[in-house]
């Protein structure tokens, strides 16, 4: 397994190595792994480091699935069953190889975020979400948002859903 490129010119040369050409659609997992490496690079997102936000309201499990994902035997991310635990944005990172695609030491943030439509109000929603704006705008924007829900969650309904009726 190898590195994956870390620079822009590492990874024009194993682009030029691979034979990828912009026509070219990538066949194999390094071809697919460097064309998608290639196009973050090119929307100014960091190069070896991909990011997921967890996004959603307060209790839907945005943290015990950051503690699922990262497989540990303790948990990473504090979680609560009575009070919403996150107050602050924090990013978790893990380092690890990825055979089928011929790589090793990717590295991937996982971002815990303060849940939304809890018992602090909307005012506190909207603190939230400048908290958000204001992380990704000293930090790298994430590759990809989940917006995590608790499938039974009675907030999603009615006339009291903020989050769905925004």
């Amino acid at each position: 397994m190898k590195y994956a490129p870390k620079t822009a010119s590492k990874l024009k040369k194993e682009a030029a190595s691979l034979g990828l050409k912009k026509n070219k659609k990538p066949t194999k997992p390094r071809e697919q792994l460097i064309t998608i490496i290639e196009s973050s690079r090119q929307i100014k997102r960091e190069i070896g480091h991909a990011t997921i936000l967890l996004f959603g309201p307060s209790g839907s499990g945005k943290s015990s699935t950051i503690n699922h994902v990262f497989n540990q035997n303790h948990n990473f991310a504090t979680t609560s069953d009575e009070y919403s635990a996150t107050r602050n944005i924090t990013e978790y990172n893990i380092t690890n190889d990825y055979p089928i695609y011929d790589v090793k030491d990717v590295s991937l943030g996982v971002i815990d975020s303060p849940g939304l439509s809890d018992t602090a109000g909307l005012q506190q929603d909207a603190c939230n979400l400048v908290a958000i704006k204001h992380f990704f705008r000293e930090n790298v924007f994430p590759n990809l948002i989940f917006v995590v829900v608790n499938a039974g969650d009675a907030r999603f309904d009615g006339t009291n859903s903020h989050l769905s009726n925004s």
